[in-house]
């Protein structure tokens, strides 16, 4: 049997109002929503409220199934940080299973991938700025990983964290949204690493490697980025 979902409507109040109509519930397996209704992608933090509210149908997987941003312009770096912002909100504010990106290929200038002339054979494309911020999420995550509780102290950094199913990796997700450098201390609590390395989305970088974490040393988180720490190791029981 597929497992369903409902109701995939445009945004948070619009899919209360059928998942409160719904005559048997258990039928459903998760309650998935779209972003449209409920603000701009420009300001992702005003979707908080929102989030916030449809968290409490918790009782079931929750699902972001549908959204990218409608322009007619080129999308830029500044994009992408809103981008990774709003994932961010997502996954730590609704605390939702799944972030789907909507126009993965798409024709110029949409989608993470957009295609010059996408109704002739081999089109040019473009990779946009926002691939790169999704990538800093899903390449380094899996199928079956969960959140982890991460926390940070200073109001310019956004944290959060996933660990495997066998609890032998862990991947750190770190935006600086501020504009000044930050470094950060990094405590990994009772995770032991064996290996790392760290990535990082820039205005000029495109998820590069910057080498292995140090833990003993500050990491290094430059203004308006987005970083990836990629850990194998063991969890302490």
């Amino acid at each position: 049997m597929p497992k369903m979902l409902a109701p995939e409507a445009s945004g948070f109040r619009t899919s209360q109002a059928y998942i409160d109509t719904l005559i048997n519930p258990e039928h459903v397996y998760g309650y998935a929503h779209h972003l449209y209704a409920d603000g701009k992608p420009e300001y992702p933090d005003n979707f908080i409220p929102g989030m916030e509210y449809f968290g409490e149908y918790s009782d079931k997987p929750l699902l972001q199934t549908e959204y990218a941003k409608d322009t007619s312009e080129p999308l830029t770096y500044s994009d992408a940080m809103d981008l990774a912002l709003l994932i961010h909100n997502s996954l730590t504010v609704e605390g939702v299973s799944a972030y789907l990106y909507w126009q993965l290929f798409w024709e110029k200038p949409q989608g993470l991938v957009s295609l010059d002339n996408p109704w002739e054979s081999n089109p040019g494309y473009t990779i946009n700025p926002d691939y790169y911020a999704f990538k800093q999420y899903s390449a380094f995550t899996d199928p079956g990983w969960h959140r982890v509780e991460a926390s940070t102290d200073s109001t310019g950094l956004r944290i959060s964290a996933f660990i495997s199913p066998d609890e032998n990796e862990l991947t750190i997700v770190i935006i600086n949204v501020s504009n000044i450098d930050i470094d950060l201390s990094l405590s990994l609590g009772d995770f032991l690493p064996d290996s790392s390395a760290v990535y990082r989305t820039s205005e000029s970088e495109h998820t590069a490697s910057i080498g292995a974490f140090d833990q003993s040393q500050p990491l290094e988180l430059p203004s308006q980025t987005i970083t990836t720490v990629k850990l194998t190791g063991s969890h302490l029981p």
